[in-house]
């Protein structure tokens, strides 16, 4: 399929006001479930952005972690981190953005963006919609990484969609999963 992913976990959590991603659902840290559902879903190879790699020991193998040396420039500086990663030891493959405070995606969830992102030929920008709102993951093809690979500060790859809106493909999807992450104590209600 030629697709590859990257789990952004370098952020502050500042609005939670501590560590948010090691804060359990169902006795599984947030970002463990996460990796779960990326390790589980139909992709070439992933990684994960972090700014510390001791929490993820004996959780993560080793070569999988990313360290973000500078975690507070932002989370357009980690997904840099992610797609040079990419860009360099999967250069025809496209680069699925996983945020990783979504902790109710599934392996199915990310499998089926795959596969529209397959439908599209990997030409495409992919990203899921439900109730008319533009969720995460988001897929972008290879042509696309090596901008991602330059972004800074806090914008993501905002910029880089607008850039590139003619070749966004839409997923209407059902699925609320696509638009749930956890940023403050009421989202784990």
């Amino acid at each position: 399929m030629n697709l590859v992913a990257v789990v952004l976990a370098a952020g502050a959590s500042s609005r939670m006001g501590k560590d948010k991603l090691w804060l359990t659902i169902e006795g599984l840290p947030i970002v463990l479930r996460v990796v779960d559902a990326v390790a589980g879903a139909t992709l070439d190879d992933w990684r994960i952005v972090v700014r510390d790699p001791a929490p993820f020991a004996g959780h993560v193998g080793e070569e999988r972690l990313l360290v973000h040396p500078v975690p507070d420039q932002g989370m357009g500086s980690s997904l840099a981190i992610g797609a040079a990663w990419a860009a360099q030891h999967h250069p025809e493959s496209g680069l699925m953005v996983v945020l990783a405070d979504m902790p109710w995606l599934t392996a199915g969830d990310l499998d089926l963006l795959a596969a529209a992102f397959g439908f599209a030929e990997g030409k495409d920008i992919v990203a899921p919609v439900t109730d008319g709102r533009r969720g995460h993951p988001v897929l972008f093809p290879a042509d696309l990484v090596p901008e991602l690979a330059v972004l800074t500060g806090d914008r993501g790859a905002r910029d880089v969609i607008e850039r590139n809106a003619d070749r966004v493909s839409d997923v209407r999807t059902p699925i609320e999963a696509f638009l749930r992450d956890v940023d403050e104590p009421a989202d784990l209600a």
